[in-house]
Protein backbone atom coordinates (compact mmCIF):
# COMPACT_ATOMS: atom_id res chain seq x y z
CA UNK A 1 0.00 0.00 0.00
CA UNK A 2 1.29 4.03 -1.07
CA UNK A 3 0.92 6.27 2.49
CA UNK A 4 0.95 8.91 0.45
CA UNK A 5 -2.23 8.43 -1.27
CA UNK A 6 -4.63 7.49 1.46
CA UNK A 7 -7.58 9.30 2.38
CA UNK A 8 -7.75 11.12 5.43
CA UNK A 9 -10.53 8.31 7.03
CA UNK A 10 -8.08 5.55 5.90
CA UNK A 11 -5.11 7.46 6.81
CA UNK A 12 -6.39 7.22 10.31
CA UNK A 13 -7.27 4.05 10.10
CA UNK A 14 -3.90 2.94 9.48
CA UNK A 15 -2.17 4.87 12.21
CA UNK A 16 -4.69 3.10 14.35
CA UNK A 17 -3.60 -0.31 13.53
CA UNK A 18 0.10 0.27 12.68
CA UNK A 19 0.73 2.43 15.78
CA UNK A 20 -1.19 -0.28 17.98
CA UNK A 21 -3.19 2.40 19.17
CA UNK A 22 -5.38 1.82 22.50
CA UNK A 23 -8.30 3.11 23.55
CA UNK A 24 -7.60 6.32 25.75
CA UNK A 25 -11.42 7.03 26.77
CA UNK A 26 -10.99 4.75 29.75
CA UNK A 27 -8.08 6.03 30.93
CA UNK A 28 -9.49 9.78 30.52
CA UNK A 29 -12.74 8.44 32.82
CA UNK A 30 -10.30 6.78 35.72
CA UNK A 31 -7.82 9.86 35.82
CA UNK A 32 -11.65 11.86 36.32
CA UNK A 33 -12.13 10.33 38.87
CA UNK A 34 -9.31 10.03 40.42
CA UNK A 35 -9.34 13.94 40.95
CA UNK A 36 -6.04 14.58 40.74
CA UNK A 37 -5.55 18.33 40.24
CA UNK A 38 -3.60 19.94 37.04
CA UNK A 39 -1.70 23.17 38.51
CA UNK A 40 1.56 25.33 38.11
CA UNK A 41 3.19 24.79 41.61
CA UNK A 42 5.78 22.13 41.53
CA UNK A 43 7.45 22.93 44.57
CA UNK A 44 6.53 20.11 46.14
CA UNK A 45 6.67 17.33 42.76
CA UNK A 46 10.90 16.33 42.48
CA UNK A 47 11.35 16.99 39.05
CA UNK A 48 13.64 17.72 36.22
CA UNK A 49 15.09 20.89 35.29
CA UNK A 50 12.99 22.85 32.57
CA UNK A 51 14.42 26.10 32.63
CA UNK A 52 18.17 26.87 31.53
CA UNK A 53 19.58 30.43 32.25
CA UNK A 54 21.78 30.66 28.68
CA UNK A 55 25.47 31.60 29.16
CA UNK A 56 26.40 35.00 28.54
CA UNK A 57 29.39 35.44 25.97
CA UNK A 58 29.15 37.22 22.64
CA UNK A 59 30.56 36.72 19.28
CA UNK A 60 34.11 38.34 20.62
CA UNK A 61 34.19 36.41 23.33
CA UNK A 62 33.75 33.60 21.58
CA UNK A 63 36.09 34.46 18.54
CA UNK A 64 38.71 34.99 21.56
CA UNK A 65 38.31 31.36 23.34
CA UNK A 66 38.42 29.94 19.66
CA UNK A 67 41.93 31.49 19.00
CA UNK A 68 43.31 31.16 22.13
CA UNK A 69 42.10 27.54 23.65
CA UNK A 70 42.24 25.83 20.47
CA UNK A 71 44.46 28.27 17.81
CA UNK A 72 41.45 28.48 15.45
CA UNK A 73 41.13 31.87 13.59
CA UNK A 74 37.76 32.16 11.92
CA UNK A 75 34.10 33.66 11.22
CA UNK A 76 31.68 33.79 13.90
CA UNK A 77 28.25 33.26 13.55
CA UNK A 78 25.78 32.31 15.83
CA UNK A 79 23.77 29.08 16.11
CA UNK A 80 20.85 28.04 18.17
CA UNK A 81 20.50 25.87 20.97
CA UNK A 82 18.44 25.67 24.51
CA UNK A 83 21.37 24.78 26.79
CA UNK A 84 24.77 25.40 24.87
CA UNK A 85 25.64 28.62 23.55
CA UNK A 86 26.23 27.33 20.11
CA UNK A 87 28.61 29.32 17.32
CA UNK A 88 30.15 28.26 14.22
CA UNK A 89 33.66 29.06 13.36
CA UNK A 90 34.12 29.35 9.94
CA UNK A 91 38.24 29.13 9.62
CA UNK A 92 40.25 28.80 6.10
CA UNK A 93 40.07 25.02 5.23
CA UNK A 94 37.78 23.76 8.09
CA UNK A 95 34.23 24.89 9.44
CA UNK A 96 34.21 24.26 13.88
CA UNK A 97 31.33 24.67 16.47
CA UNK A 98 32.10 26.05 19.47
CA UNK A 99 29.96 25.01 22.41
CA UNK A 100 29.81 27.03 26.03
CA UNK A 101 27.78 25.15 28.20
CA UNK A 102 25.40 26.38 30.68
CA UNK A 103 27.09 26.70 34.73
CA UNK A 104 24.60 24.48 35.51
CA UNK A 105 26.11 21.47 32.70
CA UNK A 106 28.12 18.66 34.24
CA UNK A 107 31.31 17.57 32.84
CA UNK A 108 30.38 14.01 33.59
CA UNK A 109 27.38 14.75 30.63
CA UNK A 110 29.69 16.49 28.09
CA UNK A 111 32.14 13.45 28.43
CA UNK A 112 29.08 10.95 27.84
CA UNK A 113 28.80 12.83 24.61
CA UNK A 114 32.34 12.79 23.10
CA UNK A 115 32.66 8.86 24.79
CA UNK A 116 29.34 7.81 22.39
CA UNK A 117 30.74 9.81 19.84
CA UNK A 118 33.63 7.75 19.63
CA UNK A 119 31.71 4.38 20.43
CA UNK A 120 29.37 5.29 17.32
CA UNK A 121 32.20 5.89 15.29
CA UNK A 122 33.51 2.27 15.95
CA UNK A 123 29.89 0.51 15.97
CA UNK A 124 28.71 2.37 12.81
CA UNK A 125 31.42 3.76 10.56
CA UNK A 126 28.75 4.88 8.02
CA UNK A 127 27.22 7.38 10.27
CA UNK A 128 27.87 11.17 9.74
CA UNK A 129 29.09 11.97 13.04
CA UNK A 130 31.04 14.92 14.65
CA UNK A 131 34.25 14.96 16.15
CA UNK A 132 35.82 16.22 19.28
CA UNK A 133 38.93 19.13 18.97
CA UNK A 134 41.31 19.05 21.90
CA UNK A 135 42.85 22.60 22.59
CA UNK A 136 46.61 23.46 23.06
CA UNK A 137 47.12 20.98 25.77
CA UNK A 138 45.20 17.93 24.41
CA UNK A 139 42.09 18.36 26.38
CA UNK A 140 38.26 18.33 24.80
CA UNK A 141 36.83 20.37 27.47
CA UNK A 142 37.64 23.00 29.37
CA UNK A 143 36.48 25.98 31.27
CA UNK A 144 35.86 29.39 30.51
CA UNK A 145 34.73 32.59 32.08
CA UNK A 146 32.13 34.94 31.37
CA UNK A 147 32.33 38.66 31.77
CA UNK A 148 29.92 38.38 34.80
CA UNK A 149 32.85 35.66 36.21
CA UNK A 150 30.64 32.40 35.70
CA UNK A 151 32.67 29.47 35.11
CA UNK A 152 31.50 27.53 32.13
CA UNK A 153 32.73 24.75 30.08
CA UNK A 154 33.16 24.60 26.57
CA UNK A 155 34.14 22.58 23.65
CA UNK A 156 35.24 22.60 19.90
CA UNK A 157 33.54 19.79 17.39
CA UNK A 158 33.86 19.40 13.50
CA UNK A 159 31.25 21.01 12.03
CA UNK A 160 29.12 18.51 9.49
CA UNK A 161 28.24 20.12 6.15
CA UNK A 162 24.71 19.85 5.09
CA UNK A 163 21.62 21.36 5.23
CA UNK A 164 19.44 21.21 8.40
CA UNK A 165 15.89 19.27 8.37
CA UNK A 166 14.02 22.77 9.09
CA UNK A 167 15.55 24.29 5.40
CA UNK A 168 14.16 21.12 3.66
CA UNK A 169 10.96 21.34 1.18
CA UNK A 170 9.46 19.54 1.12
CA UNK A 171 10.01 16.48 3.39
CA UNK A 172 9.18 13.56 0.61
CA UNK A 173 8.42 9.97 1.82
CA UNK A 174 12.23 8.95 1.31
CA UNK A 175 13.91 11.25 2.99
CA UNK A 176 11.34 10.19 6.19
CA UNK A 177 12.56 6.64 5.92
CA UNK A 178 15.81 7.47 5.62
CA UNK A 179 15.57 9.48 8.58
CA UNK A 180 14.34 6.05 10.24
CA UNK A 181 17.10 4.23 9.08
CA UNK A 182 19.95 6.63 10.71
CA UNK A 183 17.92 6.67 13.76
CA UNK A 184 17.34 2.62 13.60
CA UNK A 185 21.36 2.63 13.07
CA UNK A 186 22.15 5.28 15.82
CA UNK A 187 20.51 3.10 18.36
CA UNK A 188 21.63 -0.29 17.01
CA UNK A 189 25.33 1.19 17.36
CA UNK A 190 24.85 2.51 21.11
CA UNK A 191 22.99 -0.85 22.08
CA UNK A 192 25.81 -1.40 24.08
CA UNK A 193 26.49 1.51 25.01
CA UNK A 194 26.61 3.41 28.90
CA UNK A 195 27.82 5.83 31.35
CA UNK A 196 27.23 7.00 34.24
CA UNK A 197 25.98 10.29 33.43
CA UNK A 198 23.22 8.94 31.04
CA UNK A 199 21.42 7.82 33.81
CA UNK A 200 19.84 11.16 34.96
CA UNK A 201 16.84 13.12 35.98
CA UNK A 202 16.01 15.01 32.27
CA UNK A 203 13.40 16.50 31.01
CA UNK A 204 13.30 15.12 27.63
CA UNK A 205 13.23 11.59 28.83
CA UNK A 206 9.55 10.43 28.07
CA UNK A 207 9.65 8.13 31.09
CA UNK A 208 9.60 11.29 32.74
CA UNK A 209 7.05 13.45 30.90
CA UNK A 210 4.99 13.12 33.90
CA UNK A 211 6.46 16.34 35.26
CA UNK A 212 4.40 18.29 32.62
CA UNK A 213 1.08 17.37 35.34
CA UNK A 214 2.22 20.83 37.71
CA UNK A 215 2.92 23.17 34.15
CA UNK A 216 -0.17 22.65 32.34
CA UNK A 217 -1.83 25.53 33.84
CA UNK A 218 0.49 27.73 31.31
CA UNK A 219 -1.13 26.76 28.44
CA UNK A 220 -3.70 29.55 28.49
CA UNK A 221 -6.71 27.77 26.47
CA UNK A 222 -9.08 25.21 27.94
CA UNK A 223 -9.98 23.10 25.29
CA UNK A 224 -6.10 22.66 24.08
CA UNK A 225 -5.63 22.00 28.29
CA UNK A 226 -7.98 18.86 27.99
CA UNK A 227 -6.18 17.59 24.99
CA UNK A 228 -2.94 17.50 27.22
CA UNK A 229 -4.69 15.97 30.30
CA UNK A 230 -6.10 13.25 28.13
CA UNK A 231 -2.61 12.35 27.02
CA UNK A 232 -1.26 12.92 30.61
CA UNK A 233 -3.91 10.58 31.82
CA UNK A 234 -3.08 7.47 29.44
CA UNK A 235 0.36 7.37 29.90
CA UNK A 236 0.04 7.72 33.45
CA UNK A 237 -2.10 4.63 33.59
CA UNK A 238 -1.46 2.87 31.11
CA UNK A 239 1.68 3.18 28.90
CA UNK A 240 4.35 4.06 31.34
CA UNK A 241 3.85 0.77 33.22
CA UNK A 242 4.03 -0.59 30.64
CA UNK A 243 7.56 1.00 29.29
CA UNK A 244 9.55 -1.11 32.32
CA UNK A 245 9.12 -4.09 30.55
CA UNK A 246 10.18 -2.83 27.45
CA UNK A 247 13.87 -2.43 25.69
CA UNK A 248 15.89 0.40 27.59
CA UNK A 249 19.32 1.52 26.55
CA UNK A 250 21.36 5.05 25.48
CA UNK A 251 19.44 6.90 22.87
CA UNK A 252 20.42 10.12 20.90
CA UNK A 253 17.11 11.57 22.45
CA UNK A 254 16.70 14.73 20.30
CA UNK A 255 15.74 14.33 16.24
CA UNK A 256 14.27 17.64 15.77
CA UNK A 257 14.05 20.05 12.85
CA UNK A 258 17.77 21.60 13.93
CA UNK A 259 19.47 18.59 14.58
CA UNK A 260 19.14 16.46 11.68
CA UNK A 261 21.34 17.38 8.58
CA UNK A 262 20.30 16.22 5.13
CA UNK A 263 22.69 16.03 1.93
CA UNK A 264 22.66 19.07 -0.07
CA UNK A 265 20.09 17.93 -2.52
CA UNK A 266 18.04 17.36 0.61
CA UNK A 267 16.94 13.63 -0.17
CA UNK A 268 18.85 11.77 2.04
CA UNK A 269 19.50 11.92 5.90
CA UNK A 270 23.25 12.02 6.02
CA UNK A 271 24.19 13.18 10.00
CA UNK A 272 22.66 14.46 13.24
CA UNK A 273 24.15 16.25 15.48
CA UNK A 274 23.60 18.02 19.45
CA UNK A 275 24.03 14.75 21.61
CA UNK A 276 23.30 16.70 24.96
CA UNK A 277 20.21 15.09 25.80
CA UNK A 278 21.50 11.93 25.98
CA UNK A 279 20.06 9.61 28.40
CA UNK A 280 19.07 5.93 29.42
CA UNK A 281 15.49 5.30 28.71
CA UNK A 282 12.85 3.03 26.58
CA UNK A 283 14.36 2.72 23.16
CA UNK A 284 10.92 3.23 21.54
CA UNK A 285 11.31 6.97 22.57
CA UNK A 286 14.07 7.42 20.18
CA UNK A 287 11.31 6.87 17.49
CA UNK A 288 8.42 8.47 19.03
CA UNK A 289 10.54 11.78 19.51
CA UNK A 290 11.64 12.08 15.98
CA UNK A 291 8.10 11.41 14.94
CA UNK A 292 6.59 14.46 17.09
CA UNK A 293 8.79 16.60 14.78
CA UNK A 294 9.05 15.07 11.48
CA UNK A 295 5.40 14.90 11.63
CA UNK A 296 4.92 18.41 11.76
CA UNK A 297 3.90 20.28 8.59
CA UNK A 298 3.12 17.23 6.53
CA UNK A 299 0.14 17.24 4.60
CA UNK A 300 -0.31 13.84 5.66
CA UNK A 301 1.04 13.03 9.00
CA UNK A 302 0.02 9.63 9.47
CA UNK A 303 1.72 8.71 6.39
CA UNK A 304 4.84 10.22 6.70
CA UNK A 305 5.33 8.51 10.10
CA UNK A 306 4.31 5.38 8.76
CA UNK A 307 7.48 5.73 6.47
CA UNK A 308 9.54 6.98 9.51
CA UNK A 309 8.57 3.64 11.15
CA UNK A 310 9.19 1.83 8.27
CA UNK A 311 12.50 2.62 8.24
CA UNK A 312 13.63 2.52 12.05
CA UNK A 313 12.33 -1.07 12.03
CA UNK A 314 14.19 -1.75 8.78
CA UNK A 315 17.80 -0.69 10.41
CA UNK A 316 16.64 -2.25 14.55
CA UNK A 317 13.22 -4.31 13.97
CA UNK A 318 10.53 -3.13 16.66
CA UNK A 319 8.57 -5.43 18.93
CA UNK A 320 4.63 -5.16 19.20
CA UNK A 321 4.70 -4.28 22.51
CA UNK A 322 6.65 -1.04 21.60
CA UNK A 323 4.42 -0.12 18.97
CA UNK A 324 1.53 -0.58 21.27
CA UNK A 325 2.79 2.45 23.20
CA UNK A 326 4.01 4.64 20.32
CA UNK A 327 1.13 6.97 19.17
CA UNK A 328 0.51 7.74 22.93
CA UNK A 329 4.23 8.18 23.78
CA UNK A 330 4.35 10.53 20.00
CA UNK A 331 1.84 12.48 21.54
CA UNK A 332 3.41 12.77 25.03
CA UNK A 333 6.44 14.04 23.46
CA UNK A 334 4.55 16.56 21.84
CA UNK A 335 2.40 17.72 24.94
CA UNK A 336 5.78 17.91 26.73
CA UNK A 337 6.82 20.38 23.78
CA UNK A 338 3.58 22.27 24.18
CA UNK A 339 3.76 22.45 28.00
CA UNK A 340 7.45 23.39 27.60
CA UNK A 341 6.72 26.72 25.53
CA UNK A 342 3.73 27.72 27.14
CA UNK A 343 6.28 27.85 30.62
CA UNK A 344 9.60 29.08 28.82
CA UNK A 345 6.98 32.18 27.25
CA UNK A 346 6.91 33.56 30.93
CA UNK A 347 10.44 32.86 32.11
CA UNK A 348 12.20 33.80 29.11
CA UNK A 349 10.12 35.47 26.60
CA UNK A 350 12.61 36.95 24.47
CA UNK A 351 14.02 33.43 23.40
CA UNK A 352 12.45 32.45 20.16
CA UNK A 353 13.78 29.14 20.03
CA UNK A 354 12.24 28.05 22.90
CA UNK A 355 9.04 28.07 21.43
CA UNK A 356 9.78 27.57 17.99
CA UNK A 357 7.91 24.31 17.09
CA UNK A 358 5.04 25.20 19.37
CA UNK A 359 2.35 26.22 16.63
CA UNK A 360 3.34 23.32 14.66
CA UNK A 361 3.69 21.01 17.57
CA UNK A 362 0.01 21.69 18.45
CA UNK A 363 -1.44 21.33 14.83
CA UNK A 364 0.01 17.91 14.66
CA UNK A 365 -0.67 16.80 18.93
CA UNK A 366 -4.46 18.01 17.61
CA UNK A 367 -4.26 15.96 14.35
CA UNK A 368 -3.33 12.77 15.84
CA UNK A 369 -6.11 13.45 18.84
CA UNK A 370 -8.94 13.23 16.36
CA UNK A 371 -8.06 9.61 15.71
CA UNK A 372 -11.10 7.92 17.44
CA UNK A 373 -9.94 6.91 20.85
CA UNK A 374 -11.86 3.48 21.06
CA UNK A 375 -10.81 2.78 17.55
CA UNK A 376 -10.13 -1.22 17.85
CA UNK A 377 -6.85 -2.23 17.53
CA UNK A 378 -5.29 -5.05 15.26
CA UNK A 379 -2.34 -6.59 15.10
CA UNK A 380 0.46 -5.26 12.78
CA UNK A 381 0.74 -8.14 10.97
CA UNK A 382 1.93 -12.57 11.51
CA UNK A 383 4.41 -12.84 13.64
CA UNK A 384 7.10 -13.03 11.16
CA UNK A 385 6.87 -9.11 10.37
CA UNK A 386 8.35 -8.16 13.20
CA UNK A 387 11.39 -10.40 14.22
CA UNK A 388 12.86 -10.56 17.36
CA UNK A 389 15.69 -8.32 17.69
CA UNK A 390 18.78 -8.68 19.21
CA UNK A 391 19.86 -7.05 22.21
CA UNK A 392 22.57 -7.03 24.25
CA UNK A 393 21.94 -8.69 27.82
CA UNK A 394 22.76 -6.86 30.92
Amino acid sequence: MNCTNLDPVASFALVAIVLGLRSVLGTWVLWRKSNRPIGVDAATSPMPTIHYPPPAFNLADAARIAQSHFGIDGVVTPLPGERDLNFRVDAEGASYVLKIAGAEEERGALEMQHAALAHLARREPGLGLQRAIPNRSGETIITVTSGQGQAHLARMLTYLEGTLWARVNPHSMALLESLGGVLGALDRGLADFDHPAAHRALKWDLRQAGWIRDYVGHIEDAGRRAVVARWLADFETRVRPAMDGLRQAVIYNDANDYNIVCGRNGQAVTAVIDFGDMCRTNVIAELAIAAAYAGMGLRDPIAGICRLIAGYHAALPLSEAELEVLHTLICMRLCVSVTNSAYQKTVEPGNAYLTISETPAWALLEALSAVPANYPSTPIGPPAAIPPTPWPSG
